[in-house]
């Protein structure tokens, strides 16, 4: 029995807001476009602000971009798709730095949204870095195998749908008091 169901009680509810911080620390809502799809990206609390970027896109080798790659040829005034997980974000985003990438596109690793990407270490960053979430990263790899040389276009102002879609919803864990009784 949760404790906003009990008799004359009067419970506190707890909202979710998933998206609603962006705007307070800066991320806004941006877009990629790239033969012919059009995703959010969520630019990284590291990263700088970017003007509009136009190249090709790469795979990062290795794909999660924590050890030295193996393409950096490929990788050189392209925008790089790196996979999280492994190592910090900041490592990622400052060996394609090195590499001479004008971006990075983090893909998620987890079901659900884009996340804001923080820095975890003092790495100087000069590109800027976004986070897709994991199905628009599929979706990206699949039109790159379909469209090799498209030319990929971001960051694009955009209005987010889902962030007012999220707003003030219920959080499942939370109570829904007073009791009709109270």
């Amino acid at each position: 029995l949760a404790p906003s169901t009990a008799k004359n009680v009067l419970a506190v509810g707890c909202t979710q807001n998933a998206l609603q911080s962006w705007d307070e620390i800066g991320q806004g809502d941006f877009t990629m476009k790239f033969a012919g799809l059009e995703l959010f990206v969520v630019r990284g609390h590291f990263s700088p602000t970017a003007d509009l970027i136009e190249t090709g896109l790469v795979n990062a080798q290795p794909e999660d971009g924590c050890s030295d790659f193996t393409n950096t040829a490929q990788i050189k005034e392209r925008i790089v798709l790196i996979e999280r997980g492994t190592c910090f974000f900041t490592i990622k985003t400052s060996r394609a730095q090195a590499a001479g990438a004008l971006a990075v596109i983090i893909v998620n690793n987890v079901e659900g949204d884009a996340i804001v990407m923080g820095a975890e270490d003092d790495i100087k960053i000069a590109i800027p870095a976004y986070m897709v979430s994991r199905a628009d990263g599929a979706s990206l790899r699949a039109k790159m195998k379909q469209s090799p040389t498209s030319v990929a276009s971001f960051p694009h102002p955009a209005h987010d749908p889902r962030r007012h879609k999220s707003k003030d919803n219920l959080s499942d864990f939370s109570s829904r008091g007073p009791t009709q009784d109270f």
